[in-house]
C-alpha cells in the first residue's frame, strides 16, 4: 500500500482482487476497519512506512511491515458499539484531523483502550507533524502551506475590499 498526503485503509463486504499494493485482512474482530482509519493507526503505519526514493514523500507499507507493528488486542474491544460511516471523501491529513467523525473515532478508540485522559489534539499535531516531516525531507511542498498562504490571501483581498 503506497502512502501520500491522504491516509485511508479501504474495505469491501464484496469479493476484490489484490496484489502487492492492495491486500486482503480476514479478521474476526467486527468493524476492525474503524481501527484501522483512526489516527493512532495512522501514526503507527507512518512510523513504519518505507520511505521510498524518487521523491515526492511517497511512503510503501507491506505485509512484512504490518507484521511489525504492535497493535492492541482487538478482540478485547467492541468496535461495534459506534457507528461512524466511513463513505465520505477522504481529505489530505491536515484536513482530516480536524473533521468531527475522525474525533468520534478516535476518542472511542482510545477510551476502548481505557486512555481517557489523552489530549486527541496532541495526538493529532503529533501525527501532522510526523508526516509533514517525511514530506518536506522528500523536497515536497507542505499542501496545509499552499492551503494557509491561498486563505491568507483571500484574508487579506476582503480586507482590501472592506476599506
Amino acid at each position: 500500500m503506497y502512502v501520500m498526503d491522504r491516509f485511508f485503509v479501504p474495505f469491501s463486504d464484496e469479493p476484490v482482487i489484490c496484489d502487492h499494493t492492495l491486500y486482503t485482512l480476514q479478521s474476526k474482530v467486527k468493524n476492525i476497519e474503524l481501527y484501522l482509519n483512526s489516527t493512532l493507526f495512522y501514526v503507527t503505519m507512518e512510523l513504519f512506512l518505507r520511505r521510498l526514493g524518487g521523491g515526492g514523500g511517497v511512503g510503501e507499507i507491506m505485509v512484512a511491515d504490518y507484521e511489525q507493528i504492535s497493535v492492541p488486542n482487538l478482540e478485547n474491544m467492541d468496535l461495534t458499539s459506534f457507528h461512524v460511516p466511513l463513505s465520505r471523501n477522504v481529505g489530505r491529513y491536515f484536513e482530516e484531523v480536524t473533521l468531527e467523525d475522525r474525533r468520534r473515532i478516535d476518542l472511542a478508540i482510545l477510551h476502548m483502550l481505557s486512555i481517557d485522559d489523552f489530549p486527541v489534539d496532541q495526538l493529532y499535531k503529533e501525527f501532522v507533524e510526523l508526516v509533514d516531516d517525511r514530506l518536506v525531507k522528500a523536497d515536497r511542498p507542505l499542501k496545509r502551506e499552499e492551503a494557509n498562504e491561498g486563505k491568507e490571501e483571500e484574508s487579506e483581498e476582503e480586507s482590501e475590499e472592506d476599506d
